[in-house]
């Protein structure tokens, strides 16, 4: 296994920075079949109990992902687990999306929490996509309220420093 130095997502002048010296990420050259035969067995349990499941990858900030993308072939846990695991959900009939971009969600850096993880703001955009997708998901999910609830909710990082592509406020 190989690694790289980072740390924490943080400000710098230019609004952005996560490379640095602090933490180390771990490169996974290969995706482990184990946990994939896993994931399908619990599917295969969920279908069994009438358990509709929708899976998805979880967002990184735009910076990260780009980064990311720059070593692909050190992150195929980021880049080909989709093409693992939508057939797997696929023939279980359940739901899985690949969010890993942020941008796909309309979302930006600034609705994170550290680059590696989205916040409330970013969330709310998830869930409205996926009850937009997902046909049994959405019944119970109600548009409206998700939008009421992002022109009201700021990302701590959208406090420190708004931006109008950041402002919640707007849904996109």
């Amino acid at each position: 296994m190989s690694s790289v130095l980072c740390k924490p997502f943080g400000q710098t002048d230019t609004g952005l920075s996560w490379m640095g010296e602090a933490e180390r990420i771990t490169f996974q050259v290969i995706v482990v079949v184990k946990e994939i035969q896993e994931f399908a067995d619990f599917l295969e349990e969920c279908k069994e109990m009438n358990i509709h499941v929708v899976a998805f990858l979880p967002p990184y900030a735009s910076k990260v992902y780009d980064r990311f993308k720059e070593d692909s072939d050190k992150y195929p846990h980021i880049f080909d687990l989709y093409d693992y695991l939508k057939p797997i959900c696929q023939a279980q009939g359940m739901s899985f999306f690949d969010y890993s971009d942020i941008r796909s969600l309309g979302a930006n850096d600034f609705e994170t929490i550290d680059g590696f993880h989205g916040s409330e703001v970013c969330y709310l955009k998830l869930l409205k996509q996926l009850a937009i997708n997902d046909k049994i998901l959405s019944p119970y999910v109600k548009e409206s309220s998700l939008d009421s609830f992002m022109a009201n909710t700021f990302s701590a990082r959208q406090i420190v420093k708004e931006i109008a592509e950041a402002d919640p406020r707007i849904p996109n």
